[in-house]
């Protein structure tokens, strides 16, 4: 990406959030998505829903107003496929747009379209805007804000930035800035205090495990952090064809179970959660694949953020007749392996040990039942 392109990334790199649900949470009613990743390009902002990145609000910037409307699914940004693409990626192909002409291809009511974005279509911002927009200094990490407990954490670390040479790791739970306690602060006036309109040093103490740590982080302009930052970066396991990575989980029965235990079948790998409501819409075809296709196919559900005793009640509701393995929480070793940022998750592991197969929430469609069955017509 050109250099003076980045340059609009100072206001957005720590202005996206990622709310996972907590373990104790109950099945959430009304919308039958799971909390995904947030990302806000200060025109509009996107949520990861179980089948993309939707709008869920835009805003006006001077007197310009987005052609996008909330409710649209993003398909592709100038032809590239955004749906698994993370929240770092999303924002640098959509401010783009603050530059040029930017063609985002929606679905809108059933509908696919092409709209054109540019924010400076009119000339319709004001210099003053501009000049505060592409003069920030920033550190090169996104912000993540936990629900339960609160907490404000630190997100995706851009290669060779600041907090990546300050040794700032995804996970660090951010305590102060500046001598500036975050505990109860917004997210985007936390994002404002880390980034800045003068390439100073920003102190910010953290909370690494049982540790805290102070770190003395530069800044540096916008226009340098993200220069090298791959736009449509792809994170496991969107891609097919890698190595599944290798797991040993318990089952309900505390029996261990692994990945290599399976070698030479075909496996199933549903990661799921009690709470989520499109995984228990998923539960019957589960129940299906594992019965007619027992002979040459393995279906492990991996469950996560989950309580046993619901998990427990779950299993005996829907006469489960697959394998259930508890895999911890989504942030665990065995959940970041595999990048699970919403559910469910399907993966397909054939019997060499290799990803063929990737699809990540539940359509009544079933393409995961037709995946399947073409299996067994080859």
């Amino acid at each position: 990406m050109k250099q003076n392109v980045q340059a609009a990334l100072a206001v957005l790199v720590c202005t996206f959030c990622i709310a996972r649900p907590g373990a104790s949470q109950e099945t959430p009613t009304g919308h039958d998505v799971e909390q995904g990743p947030y990302v806000s390009v200060n025109w509009a902002e996107l949520t990861h829903r179980n089948d993309g990145w939707q709008i869920t609000s835009t805003h006006e910037v001077g007197q310009w107003n987005s052609p996008l409307r909330p409710g649209d699914l993003v398909l592709k940004i100038d032809g590239v496929d955004v749906s698994h693409l993370n929240p770092l990626s999303i924002a640098s192909l959509l401010e783009d747009a603050y530059l040029r002409d930017v063609t985002v291809t929606v679905q809108r009511q059933g509908r696919t379209e092409e709209v054109e974005v540019n924010v400076r279509v009119g000339q319709s911002l004001p210099d003053e805007y501009m000049t505060q927009f592409y003069q920030r200094f920033g550190i090169g990490a996104s912000l993540m804000a936990q629900k339960q407990p609160a907490a404000v954490k630190i997100g995706d670390v851009v290669p060779g930035s600041p907090a990546d040479r300050a040794g700032l790791k995804e996970g660090d739970e951010l305590l102060a800035i500046d001598g500036h306690q975050v505990a109860g602060v917004n997210l985007r006036d936390v994002a404002e205090m880390v980034s800045s309109t003068r390439p100073v040093p920003v102190e910010l103490r953290i909370r690494r495990g049982t540790q805290t740590l102070i770190r003395e982080v530069n800044r540096m302009p916008t226009s340098q952090l993200y220069k090298q930052m791959p736009p449509a970066k792809v994170a496991f396991p969107m891609q097919t064809g890698l190595d599944a990575p290798a797991f040993k989980l318990q089952d309900m029965k505390n029996n261990w179970v692994s990945l290599d235990d399976f070698r030479g079948k075909w496996v199933l790998l549903t990661f799921l959660a009690t709470w989520c409501l499109p995984c228990q819409k998923e539960a019957p075809v589960l129940n299906k694949l594992s019965q007619d296709y027992s002979a040459r196919l393995a279906v492990l559900a991996l469950d996560v953020d989950d309580k046993r005793e619901n998990l427990e009640r779950f299993i005996a509701t829907n006469t489960v007749s697959y394998r259930v393995l508890i895999a911890g929480k989504t942030d665990d070793e065995v959940g970041k392996s595999y990048n699970v940022r919403g559910l469910p998750v399907n993966v397909i592991v054939s019997p060499d040990g290799k990803v063929r197969y990737v699809q990540e929430g539940f359509s009544s469609a079933s393409p995961l039942e037709d995946y399947v069955r073409k299996l067994y017509s080859r």
